[in-house]
């Protein structure tokens, strides 16, 4: 695994690991990336097995607040 970068690309500051947060009534999740487009199902999106979902990591910068993230498997909430 290469390491996420540490440094802002747009003004040089730190930046914050953390990550993002799906809330949709039930529990809260880490986001996640699924390879292709959203396909529409009964009641929101067709999914394709869980195995196959990759936790997002994100990264803000501490100096101008923008934000990066990774999709990475070995990310997954522990």
């Amino acid at each position: 695994m290469s390491s996420l970068p540490t440094d802002c690309p747009k003004c040089n500051s730190r930046f914050i690991h953390g990550y993002s947060v799906e809330i949709t009534g039930g529990p809260a999740m880490v986001g996640f990336w699924i390879e292709g487009l959203p396909k529409k199902a009964w009641f929101g999106l067709k999914l394709p097995p869980k195995k196959e979902w990759i936790p997002l990591a994100t990264l803000r910068c501490s100096g101008c607040g923008y934000v990066e993230s990774y999709a990475r498997s070995e990310l997954a909430a522990k």
